[in-house]
Order: C-alpha cells, then structure tokens, then sequence
C-alpha cells in the first residue's frame, strides 16, 4: 500500500516499514510482534501471493 511496505527476498528474508514514519526503511517492522498493524499486513500478503518456488525459472524452462 502507498503507507506501508512488504518485501519479501529470494533468500526468505522479509521486512515490513511504514513508509509514513519510517520513508528512509531505518526500522524493519515484521520481526515486531506486537506492533497492531504487523500481524494484518503478514495476513494480508498470505492471501494475496502464491508459494514461491525456489528456482523457479529454471523449473520452468526446462522444456
């Protein structure tokens, strides 16, 4: 969302900020777990993305 972001890397690493309070991304959220809006925005993501497969492309292209 335009006040909040989610990134997840290819190594399973995660971060969330909250581009309002935190523009230059200082303060990694996710690992908060008491923090209100952390536990909505993982719940959000879940329902919102497929599994990644690890090497994905390489999984796809061998045709």
């Amino acid at each position: 969302t335009k006040d909040w972001r989610y990134i997840i890397y290819d190594s399973g690493n995660e971060e969330l900020y909250n581009n309002n309070s935190d523009p230059k991304e200082w303060n990694n959220l996710l690992y908060n777990k008491t923090h209100p809006k952390r536990n909505e925005m993982v719940e959000i993501l879940k329902e919102m993305t497929y599994p990644m497969v690890p090497n994905g492309l390489k999984v796809l292209n061998k045709n």
